[in-house]
């Protein structure tokens, strides 16, 4: 049964800081397709202006679906080209650690398991976030079509980072595939 925090109507959104060079993003609530044009756009910001370091923070979110964690790979993916590039997922809840682990993306993503990366900056951000107005909670408005590219775009990565993803979502692929071609 799903608890009250657990709901559809559960706020959810993300939050972004940056200390030291690093840029951190904390999800709020549910981490859906709702949430990866921000995510992206947010990444593509940070990163044209030469971020290099990210921190993902799951404390605050109670599940992921495959286009965010679709998002994180790619990210990932395109960090590992980059010298000195890296993402770290830190205060994960079991839960999510076994939604990344059940598409292999345990091996891409540096996942903090025991809480041992990034303490002393953790409070620093919490306070950043808390007195910041650009922590936004708000979802981008995008049109069907950039959402289904951004859909399309997450389920390729985990296809690219996983081999066995691509089986696994290969109807998704097609199928938004066809769409973003016209063709229903």
């Amino acid at each position: 049964a799903a608890s009250d925090s657990d709901s559809p109507t559960t706020p959810s959104g993300i939050l972004i800081a940056e200390l030291e060079e690093v840029v951190w993003f904390r999800v709020l609530g549910r981490a859906t397709f709702h949430n990866s044009p921000k995510l992206k756009s947010a990444f593509r910001i940070a990163l044209d202006g030469g971020k290099k370091q990210f921190i993902i923070d799951l404390e605050d979110c109670l599940i992921m679906d495959s286009t965010f964690m679709g998002m994180l790979t790619a990210m990932a993916l395109q960090l590992r080209k980059q010298e000195g590039g890296g993402l770290d997922i830190i205060n994960a809840s079991d839960r999510n650690i076994q939604l990344l682990e059940s598409l292999g993306l345990d091996h891409i993503l540096e996942i903090d398991r025991a809480g041992s990366r990034w303490t002393e900056q953790r409070a620093q951000v919490l306070e950043l976030l808390r007195d910041s107005n650009s922590a936004e909670q708000t979802s981008e408005r995008i049109s069907k079509k950039e959402q289904s590219q951004i859909v399309l775009e997450a389920h390729e990565a985990l296809g690219e980072a996983v081999t066995e993803n691509v089986d696994r979502f290969r109807d998704v692929v097609e199928f938004l595939r066809n769409e973003m071609n016209g063709k229903q």
